[in-house]
This record gives C-alpha cells, structure tokens and sequence, in this order.
C-alpha cells in the first residue's frame, strides 16, 4: 500500500515537473519568437547569437537589442541629380540653413530623395557586434558606470542608436574624443561632473537655432558638427550618444505640448551612480505647465500615451517631475476612444487617451496640474469632436468644470489683456471669442484707448480668448473670467 502511495506521489511530481519544464519552454519560445523571425529577415542577426553563444550576458544584450528592433529605422537621404544619380553634394555646412538650401538644390539642378533602412533588414552583425563590445567595456570598466543595474545598461547606455541617424561608429569618436579630458580632470571624477563637461563640449561645437536644416529627423555626429547648429532634439541626441560613449546612462525626456504656453521641449537626462534621473533644464521651465512627460527607453514599452512619438518608445514619467492627478470622464453615448487636448499654438491638440472602464466611463492617469485640458473623440476625417465640458486642475488637484451659463452673462474688461498682446488701435479688427459647448463663438468688443475695451453680455463659466476677424487667427492664450478677473 505505502509503495502504491509513493509510486503515485513520484508520478505526480514527475508529472508536476515535465509541466513546468513545458510552460518555461512555451515561455522561452514567445520570447524568442521575435528573434527566431528576425533570423529569416536578416541573416547578420542571427551570426550576431552565435558570436556570443559562449558569453551568455552579452548573448542576452544581444537578444534585448534584436528583439526590440522592430520600429527602428534610419532616415535615409540622398541628393541626386536630373539623372536621379547619387552625388557626393552634402547639405551639411554651417553656412546652409532650412531658409536657402532649397535655393542651393535648385541652382545646382539637384533633389532630395529620402528612404527608410529599417534595422531589422539592413544591420549590419559586425557593427552590432562592436556596438556590444563597446558597451560592455564602458560599464565594465569606467568606475563611475559599476552602479548602474542591468536595466538601466539594457535601455540607457547599451542601445546602438538614439534615434533615426545614420549608424556610424559613434562610440569609438567620442570615447577618444573624451578619455583624455576626463583623464585630466581636476575635479572629481564623478557622473555629474564628467557629464557637465562633456555637455558643455557638445554645445558648443552645436548651437541651438529655429532656423537649422531640418530635412530629415535626427543627424549622425558627423552632420551635426559640420552643420555646427540643430533644434532641441538633434543636440539631445548628440549628447546622449556621448555620455552613453562614456558610459554614463542617459536618454532624453520628452514634453510633446506645455499645458500653458505653446510647443513642446525636449532634454536631456542622465543617471547618477544610484540609478536616479538627473534632469537638465526642464525644473526652470515647469511654470508652462507640462500634461506629460515621457522618457524615451529602447525596449518595445506599452504606455499610456497616443502613440509611439515619432516612431520611438516613452515612459510616462510625469510624476517624476511634478505632481499630477487621475481625470475619470463620463461621456454621454459610447465612444472608440477618447483623448485629453489642451490649448497650444491657438488650437486644441490631443495629449493622452484615456483607458476605458467601462462602456462611458474613461480613465487618464498621471495627467499635469493647473492646466485646461478638453476631452475629445477623433473623426474619421482627423477632425474631433468635444464630447464634454472643459476643466481645469489647480495645484491641489482639484478639479472643475466649465459650463457654459448663457443664462448669468458678464461684463469683461479686456483692456489690460489686448495691451499684453500689443492690441491697442483698429480694436474693430477683433472680436471676443467663447467656447460654446463645442465650438467657439464670437461677442463683439466695444470701447476705446481712454475709456478701456469690454466684452459687454458675455456668457459666464466657459472659456475666452481673443480672435482676429481679418484671418479667423486666435491670438493669445485661453482665459477665464472669474470675480471680474481674467485668469490663466
């Protein structure tokens, strides 16, 4: 009886057993499955594996970076003749801007043409596998990197490209570039110490400019030092590749909208020796009121945002910065999705979409305070629809609606606000505009330079600005009116 007892429990064991060896394998081929695709794509890959078969820590680098490559991509330009033949011409000068270099293609009779070169196709193993080398040598062996967990190596220091420049051997530039500098160094050797020095390198071979040549989304260091100038983005991304060249761990942070003031920013940020965030410039600039703030990572991340920017990967890394709040939002009929917009460059620009609940009820999380924000639904023509009223979350979180009353109508005193827009003469140019439930309406302004500018029988608790009647162009940003005072 005992040996039938011990026989069944030995088989239940081994029955136990075979079904978990089973669910790690199954666990092990999903994981792989993207590789083993990837192998049938570009062979490179696969001799990338089998170079590292007997170094099983950057045989598992190695995997992170191809299982995560799906969307990533060089954006390829070239300059071609009448003939559409090649040429050597390059746009990269500083003396060529995005004012004249279509100037320049034209009288040399030559054309842009742009191509994606998808990494997964195109990548070479020998470039992936220096790539690696380099990395691993950088953690390993500058001593500012030893804190730095696997993690933080994977996304922020191991990655061979930031964004969709061309692929050349960046590290090898800027650790030849740096090692001696950083060698002779008086103060301490320290991440933020050699991470100042190396930023202040950067920018000043690039100067920030509006104006710099802006014919495809990210330059190669090459390009952008011979350009001598770029935007935010394309000077971030130079500074990233040489801190990661150093081994500093470090990516960019991404604000797509301010809450209250107009276009976006981007930054960089670093990882001190504790694997804490180092942010750049951005606390200076947290007055405009960011919605989100997303950090750019390597892997293949499911987030909370509309889309993947730009073809890249974000966390939502709001609340790292400033205090944010959850927005449920109850909506009248069934809605697909839903988005939260806010006010920038005079119009309404989606910034988040929210989870859904249940069939009306929407969930965002992490959104910014002391910002307007509009819930809209998308048309299938790109259009949106408002689907509820605005609200506002001041500092505290609270929150608070705007609906419109056109039964209780106000007075405004618009005065001091078209002075700050420098509207002082032709005030019959301009009307004031309020947003009616889904739309904006107008209300005629009155008055002059001696007796001051009104809005007279306006309704109350909604939103207002100023609009231009020769163009139908808003100017100036939103507003309220509450206890007589224009707000926001």
């Amino acid at each position: 009886m005992k040996l039938f007892q011990y026989t069944i429990i030995e088989k239940g064991i081994i029955t136990l057993l075979t079904i978990i060896i089973f669910v790690s394998l199954i666990s092990i081929m999903k994981q792989n499955s993207f590789i083993l695709f990837f192998h049938s794509k570009n062979y490179c890959l696969s001799k990338v594996l089998k170079y590292y078969k007997n170094d099983i820590e950057k045989y598992n680098a190695a995997s992170f970076l191809i299982k995560n490559m799906t969307n990533k991509y060089t954006y390829k330009v070239t300059i071609k003749d009448s003939l559409k033949t090649n040429t050597r011409f390059s746009l990269f000068d500083k003396h060529i801007n995005n004012k004249n270099y279509k100037f320049i293609l034209d009288s040399l009779n030559l054309h842009l043409e742009t191509d994606l070169l998808y990494d997964t196709q195109h990548l070479d193993s020998k470039y992936l596998i220096e790539n690696c080398n380099n990395a691993f040598y950088a953690w390993k062996n500058f001593p500012w990197s030893n804190g730095y967990t696997k993690k933080i190596f994977y996304e922020y220091i191991l990655p061979y490209r930031i964004n969709k420049e061309n692929l050349t051997d960046w590290r090898s530039f800027f650790m030849k570039r740096y090692t001696s500098l950083i060698d002779t160094m008086k103060n301490e050797k320290t991440v933020q110490n050699i991470a100042q020095l190396i930023i202040k390198d950067i920018n000043n071979q690039i100067s920030y400019s509006n104006n710099s040549l802006n014919i495809k989304p990210s330059l190669d260091y090459k390009e952008a030092f011979l350009s001598s100038k770029g935007n935010c983005s394309i000077i971030a991304d130079i500074i990233v590749l040489a801190l990661r060249s150093m081994g500093i761990a470090s990516t960019k942070d991404y604000i797509p909208l301010w809450g209250n003031a107009d276009n976006g920013h981007i930054e960089v940020v670093y990882f001190d020796e504790d694997c804490n965030p180092r942010m750049l410039q951005t606390g200076n600039w947290l007055a405009a009121h960011p919605p989100k703030i997303f950090r750019q990572v390597y892997s293949n991340t499911e987030t909370n945002n509309i889309k993947k920017f730009d073809d890249n990967c974000y966390l939502d890394v709001t609340n790292e910065y400033i205090a944010t709040s959850n927005i449920k939002i109850t909506t009248k009929s069934i809605q697909k999705d839903i988005y939260l917009a806010v006010y920038n460059n005079n119009k309404w620009k989606e910034i988040a979409k929210g989870e859904i609940i249940n069939d009306k009820s929407y969930i965002f999380y992490n959104m910014g305070r002391s910002i307007m924000y509009l819930p809209i639904a998308k048309k299938d023509y790109k259009g949106m629809n408002a689907i509820s009223d605005p609200l506002s979350i001041d500092f505290l979180g609270n929150i608070k609606k705007y609906k419109i009353n056109n039964n209780s109508t106000v007075h405004i005193n618009l005065t001091q606000y078209l002075a700050s827009l420098h509207i002082t003469n032709n005030i019959d140019y301009y009307e004031l505009a309020y947003w009616n439930i889904s739309h904006w309406s107008t209300q005629c302004i009155s008055g002059d330079q001696h007796k001051g500018f009104y809005a007279h029988n306006v309704p109350s608790n909604t939103l207002y600005t100023i609009i231009d009647k020769r163009d139908l162009k808003f100017k100036g940003r939103i507003f309220t009116y509450e206890n007589n005072i224009i707000k926001w």
